[in-house]
């Protein structure tokens, strides 16, 4: 099973082996991963590529604008 730690603000992917209870650390990540709403891991069918969404950048340009003519 793959899953993402969060330690000291740094993202990774993980892989637990059950059989070997043991965990091995796959890679570190430099961005921040979207893990809600439509967030999460995918793995290729044959497991050689996994893919998890990033978070290009964390804000927005819209605003509220009251009383505008």
């Amino acid at each position: 099973m793959y899953f993402i730690t969060r330690e000291d603000g740094e993202y990774g992917l993980k892989f637990i082996d059950f059989a070997k209870r043991q965990v091995t650390s796959i890679a570190r990540l430099q961005k921040k991963i979207h893990l809600g709403g439509d967030g999460g891991l995918t793995l290729s069918p044959d497991g050689r590529s996994l893919l998890c969404p990033l978070v290009e950048q964390d804000s927005s340009d819209i605003m509220l604008v009251e009383n505008f003519r």
